[in-house]
């Protein structure tokens, strides 16, 4: 019980003892680093809200480039069609305009 007794006593001399102004600075930082925390929780979640809003910009930009993609693809296969579509008018006309001068042709030397 005595060495209990001695050791606490020897702890109550070795402990600082802490000042009312140091527990005030101690409060003050404390009261500044909540203010810090609360202030960086606020800009990170503007920033999260602006960067869900940049991801959606980006899908929409990314559904209108596929849908364009998509588009120029039509607009190939339908150009495509077109031009052998004229291939074949041009064939038929030359082929008729070549009939027409061989028939024109033969009634002259008749």
């Amino acid at each position: 019980m005595k060495f209990t007794a001695i050791f606490f006593l020897l702890n109550l001399a070795f402990v600082p003892t802490v000042t009312a102004e140091e527990i005030q600075n101690l409060q003050q930082r404390a009261s500044i680093s909540y203010e810090q925390m609360t202030q960086a929780q606020r800009e990170a979640n503007v920033l999260a809200k602006v960067a869900a809003d940049a991801e959606q910009h980006q899908q929409r930009i990314e559904q209108r480039l596929i849908r364009a993609q998509q588009e120029a693809t039509e607009a190939r296969k339908k150009s495509a069609a077109a031009n052998l579509i004229l291939k074949q008018a041009t064939l038929r006309w030359q082929q008729s305009s070549d009939a027409l001068s061989n028939a024109w042709e033969n009634l002259k030397d008749r």
